[in-house]
């Protein structure tokens, strides 16, 4: 059983539950939606379908997307922490969150704690590539971190996708301002003799231009930089479509074009879309904990909630634990 919080996000609680709606009736498992227990009846009346699958737990008190973390953390009958309490009293499997990201991040370390031997949890975030996809770490948790966080990020993220993604040998990158050994600021310098000597699967820097090439399963970046390349990325794929529409699609070839290219570029739309991915997973602390963007309607949360399950029934948590985070190990 997952649970929600049915009030995280900017179209919070109708799009949550229309998602988690979805899901339900799509897969059959249960979820314990989390918040305002009259608001969340009423989106639930509104579809016109009695669902046993889902149950509501009240919460009166909501963080906001604007609300600091040290403010949130201290609201014990919000939707956020109720729901995290589920999940560290074993009720529930995971824990879904469309809502302030450094919030749901404070809490979750605050409520499940941190796996032993890891400093610092990360966000992991798919990117579609031209071969495929690939997993940013870490996309915004952390902006100042240390060369063993970075260590600690590659070994968690290639556990990661050994086990929900099934691949063997995960190549792994550090993202820099070039590609040789020695490039990057003081950072990067220290972090790439770690990863040469400890990661098995690491191929060195990569530059940006080489983030959507597919040359890599993992890309370790300080969350500084990741969230700026997970944000460039996401606005970038809008402005494409926009001068499509704007400066191509226009007078009559234009629409003729539009017709004969229609499908393909539906394709490449639904790749760019984080709505088909849904949701982050937050790596290190002591649960299965995934953060949507806060502008998740009922596509990525329904998306998400598929990926989240992949997630828990994959063990994942289970090998982490079981993970050697200590750098300075001989």
């Amino acid at each position: 059983m997952l649970v929600v919080d049915a009030m995280g996000g900017d179209y919070a609680p109708r799009e949550i539950v229309l998602g988690v709606q979805d899901f339900v009736e799509e897969t059959g498992e249960k979820i314990v939606l989390v918040g305002r227990e009259n608001e969340i009846k009423k989106e639930l009346t509104k579809k016109g379908k009695s669902l046993g699958y889902i149950e509501i737990i009240n919460a009166d008190e909501v963080v906001t997307m604007e609300e600091k973390p040290t403010v949130a953390i201290k609201k014990k009958e919000s939707s956020v922490w109720k729901g995290l309490q589920l999940v560290r009293e074993g009720v529930a499997q995971g824990f879904f969150s469309a809502g302030n990201t450094g919030a749901v991040m404070a809490s979750a370390v605050l409520c499940l704690g941190k796996i032993n031997g890891i400093d610092r949890p990360a966000i992991i975030t798919l990117l579609p590539t031209l071969t495929g996809q690939t997993f940013l770490i870490d996309a915004g948790a952390n902006v100042d971190v240390k060369p063993e966080n970075l260590f600690q990020f590659a070994v968690m993220a290639q556990v990661y996708l050994k086990t929900a993604y099934q691949i063997k040998n995960p190549r792994v990158a550090l993202l820099s301002n070039g590609e040789e050994e020695g490039k990057g600021n003081d950072l990067i310098k220290k972090t790439f003799p770690i990863l040469k000597e400890k990661i098995s699967g690491f191929i060195g820097n990569i530059e940006g231009k080489d983030i959507f090439r597919g040359v890599a399963d993992i890309i370790v970046a300080d969350g500084f930089v990741g969230n700026i390349v997970l944000k460039t990325g996401e606005g970038l794929a809008e402005s494409i479509f926009v001068l499509l529409k704007n400066e191509v699609f226009t007078g009559l070839r234009g629409s003729l074009g539009g017709l004969i290219l229609r499908e393909s570029l539906q394709k490449i739309k639904k790749r760019l879309d984080y709505a088909e991915y849904g949701g982050a997973p937050l790596l290190g602390v002591n649960g299965i904990v995934f953060i949507a963007h806060g502008r998740s309607r009922r596509l990525a949360v329904r998306n998400g909630l598929k990926v989240m399950t992949k997630t828990v029934e994959s063990g994942f948590l289970t090998e982490l634990i079981k993970g050697d985070f200590n750098v300075w190990k001989d």
